[in-house]
């Protein structure tokens, strides 16, 4: 005969192998859902063979390295410099300048220049080569003053500055280098 408490033993130990048997059975279930039974996974990445190598056959990878940086530094040229775009200079000069009855420029004064100090003698050259209309006062020709602008635009090259192995620059500032 069985006691009470025998038959409440048994009735705990018969609901506890049921509840491992319904747990593991939904994780199975679980995992079964999820494709861990699939044959093969899609998402696995590829493995290669390692081929192990004996001592005969083993290279000094940092010699490699050296040998093509002294085969690149032997081959590589430096870059040439770079092309620069000219400068373009450009400024005027204002001249006040006088003309005889004959039409010829007999004398030219400087109002302004930009930049001084420059172009004057270019733009007094210019105006004293011109040959002008003389005015005209009741039939007969006189001298007259006259005023006029001389402009101009110069394109320089630009030159790449080069320091010697002395440390004087050469090639730069357009004149001739000592």
């Amino acid at each position: 005969m069985r006691t009470a408490r025998d038959r409440a033993l048994l009735r705990f130990l018969v609901s506890a192998i049921g509840g491992v048997a319904v747990t593991i059975g939904m994780l199975l279930v679980g995992v079964a859902i999820n494709g861990a039974f699939e044959s093969e996974p899609d998402n696995l990445p590829e493995l290669e063979e390692v081929e192990l190598i004996s001592t005969l056959d083993r290279v000094d990878v940092a010699e490699l390295l050296a040998e093509r940086e002294r085969e690149q530094m032997r081959v590589s040229q430096p870059p040439p410099p770079p092309q620069l775009p000219p400068r373009v200079v450009s400024g005027f000069v204002q001249l006040e300048y006088d003309v005889d009855a004959t039409g010829r420029v007999t004398a030219v004064r400087v109002l302004a220049a930009v930049p001084g100090g420059v172009y004057e003698d270019q733009a007094i050259a210019e105006v004293r080569s011109r040959m002008y209309t003389p005015e005209f006062v009741d039939g007969e020709a006189v001298a007259s003053t006259h005023s006029d602008v001389v402009e101009f635009q110069v394109e320089l090259p630009r030159e790449i500055a080069v320091t010697g192995e002395d440390g004087t620059e050469a090639g730069a500032g357009g004149g001739p280098q000592p």
